[in-house]
């Protein structure tokens, strides 16, 4: 029966899951900022699942400095025998749906930039929130209406033979280049969160957009404005 207690106490919100998630999969103990960020969690609803999880045992807080850092407590049975062990698991299926992603795609890598896999939708992406999505950058001037047939069947797919619901999200390279500008957040999550199928380096071609859009900026800081007179 405590397991039981503890259990629905465990699993009342997702965002313990996003926290226990992002601390396992860590190689070294972390802050509370960094797990907001690859929680994709506001820092005052990270903060508050914190303290429950410390509450609850299933998390070790240490103070460093300003800083406090995370870790899983290893003496806590619930944690060793069952939160861990489902969440490698989860890891593990999460590594076999890429392979067999990217051996899909392996034969025609023509008309994409890159393909990548996302365990879970941006809520601020709208949709359901439901799911994992493939996440599609396309080359320039290349048409999508093929690429979203494969797309469709794939998701399908993956329903079928490991019961992930899924759906998918095609960007041109001016969509993508809009959505580095406007959802910069929102990107820097999902940088932490998806996995590269096929094609760039997701961390390539942000740092390539992130890049241009500084050179940008700095040409623009550089001209004098429009109407200014120089003296």
């Amino acid at each position: 029966m405590q397991a039981r207690r503890f259990l629905n106490n465990f699993f009342s919100c997702h965002s313990k899951i996003d926290i226990l998630r992002t601390v396992i999969n860590s190689d070294e103990p972390q802050s509370g900022r960094q797990i907001a960020a690859k929680a994709g969690l506001s820092p005052r609803s990270c903060q508050l699942s914190l303290d429950e999880l410390v509450r609850l045992n299933a998390l070790n807080r240490r103070e460093a400095g300003k800083a406090y850092y995370y870790t899983a407590n290893v003496e806590n049975l619930i944690v060793t025998d069952l939160v861990i062990p489902i969440i490698q698991q989860e890891e593990r299926l999460t590594v076999q749906v890429v392979d067999d992603l990217r051996s899909y795609f392996k034969k025609n890598q023509d008309g994409f930039l890159g393909i990548y896999y996302l365990e879970s939708w941006p809520r601020s992406w709208g949709g359901k929130g439901l799911g994992a999505i493939l996440f599609t950058v396309m080359r320039e001037g290349k048409k999508a209406a093929s690429m979203e047939k494969k797309l469709k069947e794939l998701c399908e797919l993956m329903l079928q033979y490991f019961g992930i619901p899924a759906d998918f999200k095609i960007f041109s390279q001016e969509e993508f280049k809009k959505l580095v500008l406007e959802k910069a957040a929102d990107v820097s999550i999902i940088s932490y969160r998806l996995k590269d199928v096929i094609g760039e380096r997701f961390e390539d071609l942000l740092r390539k957009e992130r890049g241009n859009r500084e050179y940008l900026r700095r040409a623009v800081d550089f001209f004098p404005k429009r109407g200014r007179r120089s003296r």
